[in-house]
């Protein structure tokens, strides 16, 4: 009965051509991402809750670049119960 298996030497070839081909796909999808585009506004939001007895603290700045005003965000955040996330915050202006 013959051996269906590739011998040595030409499975050694094929993993190298294999792995030549891999780094080039890695390669050229790193390239197409970095010209990728986005708009504004970039505000992402995960949706999670805090976790049961958890709290958390959230805050950002925002500046606008067309006139002169900034804003502060402040949100603390507690779950006391397991589904439910209370949050109150404040906004500053200046």
């Amino acid at each position: 009965m013959p051996n269906s298996a590739p011998e040595a030497p030409q499975c050694a070839a094929l993993h190298g051509r294999r792995r030549g081909l891999n780094f080039l796909s890695a390669a050229a999808l790193l390239l197409a991402a970095a010209q990728a585009w986005a708009t504004r506004p970039f505000v992402t939001d995960d949706a999670r809750i805090v976790d049961e007895g958890g709290y958390q603290i959230e805050t950002y700045v925002k500046r606008q670049r067309e006139f002169s005003e900034q804003e502060f965000w402040f949100l603390p955040a507690m779950n006391p119960w397991g589904r439910v996330e209370l949050t109150l915050g404040v906004r500053l202006l200046w």
